[in-house]
């Protein structure tokens, strides 16, 4: 829940440090106090888009931040992902700075995070129920998704979107396989001419980087046959070379054994040495470049044929073109025998497409049974906030684009909400025939049966008495405190109905000083609770009858 929320620099705010319990909490005021520019504020926190004309004049910047205790397992799962290491005590703070400049900071648990993260898990801990939320219920594109949270879907979603996902891949295979004849052609044309050129050329793996190597061997033959001759002839092949020396020396040393044992090892140390000098000898003797290596001419030209050729196919180096002369083969095979493949890959899209409507079938069935017991629950909800004769339906129809059947990527249903506030009408779409109090109190109901559904740990409603007064008002207040059992509900109000039946009240108020206007919040309780509540139900001149009133509400 949210347990604190401190405010700096945001219109008519230079500081507040708003600390909040658990259960319902109303905040009243008089109007231009401040309550909306406390909801903008929170909407700031939870990364809504935000004018830095909210920043108080004179300051460089404006800040707000949340203190959230509890958090969900699934929300330290998501903070994890993110990089973001989970406090041991399940609290979350989330911090964001606008600066006048426009520039906006963000920070989770005191690490810089970015404004989408914010948003993720701000959506986790908060949900803010307002005028927007009133359009997102209105639009019968967020219906199918509204339905999907109260029935639980996602494991069925989850089957059916991993076949609708196989379907699409085959679908484009298909496509591709379905090009004009001509285009084929043309196509295969092109690489059997690419095939053949390449087969002429014979590229073996590895041969470019050789015929570079051998190039610049070729271009210093001289030099190293110089060199090999010459070490040659001194280790082996001319006059006094060092293997007869060698071999001199191991002869006296040898000699000497029986006089004194030790120079047996140094003369088979010296039988070694003349061993080695021979491999030296017959390795150099093999480095010699000779007739049996290409011209440097030749080499030039073979280097030359592959450079222009990678140019052609576009290869950075010559094994690109191995790979790409196996690919143009493989090609060539596919599409030659694309009718089979075709025929081939159309069987196998039936298949999947039947595996694809048994599985929206199955999540068709789920929605039509929860669907009907959402019906239910909400009709019940709305008749005790005094829309008794009202009928809710939950339509569920076939998806249809150009006139056919269809599916997306949550199933093959359209889903649309209907109601029908008055006896003998028939149920039609909200945005039809409710008027502002309707939705504000159809969305309440939502609320009310969603409340166990979705684990969000704070609802803040902000213009949820629009259109409501007297008893619907009560229940109103009623209604929202039955919630809270479940979750944190912060209510901004006009009402003294509901307010009464909140478990904590705050109210912000507005003064001016040195020509500058200052908003604070401060706790109700006792006597200045019940003066709130008169001056809400008759004005600024609270009666003791305003009074009485106030007392009677807080105590039913």
């Amino acid at each position: 829940m949210l347990a604190e929320l401190t405010v700096k620099n945001v219109a008519t705010i230079e500081e507040i440090r708003w600390s909040l319990r658990g259960g319902f909490t109303a905040l009243t005021g008089e109007t231009g106090a401040g309550k909306s520019i406390l909801i903008d504020s929170v909407q700031m926190l939870l990364g809504e888009k935000t004018s830095k004309d909210i920043i108080r004049h004179g300051a460089e910047k404006a800040s707000v931040e949340g203190v959230f205790t509890d958090i969900d397992t699934e929300t330290e799962n998501i903070l994890s992902e993110l990089g973001i290491t989970p406090e041991e005590d399940k609290t979350l703070i989330i911090r964001r700075e606008l600066t006048a400049e426009g520039r906006s900071v963000c920070r989770i648990n005191g690490k810089a995070a970015t404004l989408s993260s914010v948003k993720e898990i701000g959506r986790r801990v908060v949900n803010m129920h307002g005028q927007h939320e009133n359009q997102l219920l209105l639009d019968e594109g967020n219906h199918l998704n509204f339905l999907d949270n109260y029935a639980n879907t996602e494991i069925e979603k989850e089957k059916y979107l991993s076949c609708y996902r196989s379907l699409i891949e085959i679908k484009k295979k298909i496509n591709k396989f379905n090009e004009t004849l001509g285009e084929k052609q043309r196509r295969i044309s092109y690489l059997n001419d690419a095939v053949s050129e390449l087969s002429a050329l014979n590229l073996k793996e590895g041969e470019e980087k050789e015929l570079m190597s051998a190039k610049a061997e070729v271009a210093n033959a001289e030099k190293i046959n110089a060199a090999v001759s010459d070490g040659y002839t001194v280790l082996i092949s001319g006059e006094n070379s060092v293997c007869d020396r060698l071999y001199g020396i191991k002869s006296e040393i040898s000699s000497l054994e029986k006089i004194k044992p030790s120079f047996k090892e140094l003369a088979e140390r010296l039988e070694s040495l003349i061993t080695e000098a021979k491999d030296i000898a017959s390795e150099l003797n093999a480095a010699e470049i000779g007739r049996s290596y290409m011209s440097i001419d030749a080499l030039e030209d073979r280097l030359e044929l592959i450079r222009r050729t990678k140019i052609k196919y576009n290869m950075l180096d010559a094994d690109g073109l191995i790979k790409f002369k196996s690919d143009a083969e493989s090609e060539i095979e596919e599409l030659t025998n694309s009718e089979e493949t075709a025929a081939a890959l159309k069987d196998e899209y039936r298949k999947k497409l039947s595996e694809l409507e048994d599985l929206a079938k199955a999540l068709r069935e789920k929605r039509k049974r929860l669907g009907a017991e959402l019906d239910k629950r909400i009709i019940d909800e709305l008749s005790y906030l005094d829309m008794n004769k009202v009928r809710f339906v939950t339509e569920i129809s076939d998806l249809m684009r150009n006139g056919k059947r269809s599916y997306s990527d949550t199933g093959g249903d359209a889903v649309r909400f209907l109601i029908s506030a008055n006896v003998g009408e028939e149920p039609k779409p909200l945005a039809k025939i409710a008027s502002g109090g309707e939705i504000s109190r159809l969305m309440l109901a939502v609320k009310a049966v969603m409340a166990d559904k979705i684990a969000i740990p704070t609802l803040i409603f902000d213009e949820i008495d629009t259109g409501v007064s007297g008893k619907t008002a009560s229940k109103i207040g009623s209604k929202m405190k039955q919630i809270s059992a479940h979750a944190q509900v912060i209510c901004v109000t006009h009402l003294a109905q509901i307010a009464a039946k909140a478990n904590n009240q705050y109210k912000i108020t507005k003064t001016a000083e040195n020509g500058r206007s200052y908003s604070n919040v401060n706790e109700l309780t006792g006597e200045a609770r019940v003066e709130e509540l008169a001056r809400i139900i008759g004005g600024e001149t609270i009666t003791e009858a305003a009074k009485a009133t106030a007392k009677e509400l807080m105590e039913n």
